[in-house]
């Protein structure tokens, strides 16, 4: 339970359940569209919930990928401070001893 209180994790669940709503809004897309038989009945549907689905996804998991992408280079950035702080000790260190 201690993982659902992370701020990373509940992020990616929000952008992963957007991205669920967006294949829920292509399901009734095609639902609608495929009980039309009628061509301009059938663009409402297709417009609304297909376009809106499709730009939900997309919305979504751009999201979530510049979110992995900025964890990432948090990571990267706190093992290279720790490196440089290493690698400052032993400066000192050295020149104490020199």
């Amino acid at each position: 339970m201690t993982r659902l209180r992370d701020a990373w994790v509940q992020a990616a669940a929000v952008f992963v359940a957007l991205a669920v709503m967006g294949f829920v809004l292509l399901a009734v897309a095609w639902r609608g569209v495929a009980r039309t038989v009628y061509v301009p009945y059938q663009l409402p549907w297709l417009l609304s919930a297909g376009i809106a689905g499709l730009a939900l996804i997309g919305a979504s998991l751009g999201l979530l990928t510049i979110h992995i992408g900025r964890r990432d280079d948090a990571a990267q950035r706190a093992e290279f401070e720790e490196f440089t702080n290493t690698l400052t000790e032993l400066i000192q260190d050295f020149r104490r001893h020199v």
